[in-house]
């Protein structure tokens, strides 16, 4: 059992496990005396992030602004895409799986792939890190408009 003291200005107390193929989540808000139960025999969103959204509807309140998994995923799925270096020399694919986010070199011979994860997600920057050789290596994204750039090792690649 989970207690989280402040959900959407509430207490709630939820449950969440899986038996085989099966998963399910419990949550329930005493002082309003609403709760939820999820169950799952397919893989997607957990259910208690389901769970979750059910409860902030019932509260009232508008998930897609105030439940922060919803609003780092719709940051990070931003940054997804095909991104080229210097007159298309160079190629990366961006795609977020969950909480990281993974750099896909698409080279002529060869590809690779590298996982970043996630620690500053601002609206209009985001810095991943991976490991190399022991020690962090940082991809920066800068959004602006309807721009994305990626600073990654020594390159400089833009969205689109």
């Amino acid at each position: 059992m989970i207690i989280y003291p402040n959900f959407l200005g509430e207490k709630l107390i939820g449950h969440s496990g899986s038996v085989g193929m099966y998963t399910g989540y419990i949550g329930y808000i005493p002082e309003k005396q609403i709760g939820v139960a999820v169950l799952e025999n397919s893989s997607g969103y957990p259910p208690s992030y389901i769970g979750m959204y059910a409860l902030a509807l019932l509260l009232d309140k508008n998930p897609e602004e105030e439940l922060p998994f919803l609003s780092r995923e719709k940051k990070l799925k931003r940054i997804e895409g095909l991104y080229k270096g210097y007159k298309g020399t160079l190629k990366f694919e961006v795609k977020v799986e969950g909480d990281i986010v993974y750099l896909k070199f698409l080279g002529k011979i060869f590809t690779y792939m590298v996982p970043l994860f996630p620690e500053v997600l601002e609206e209009d920057f985001i810095k991943c890190y991976t490991l190399s050789n022991g020690r962090k290596m940082y991809a920066e994204f800068y959004i602006k408009d309807n721009t994305v750039e990626l600073l990654f090792e020594r390159y400089k690649l833009v969205k689109g």
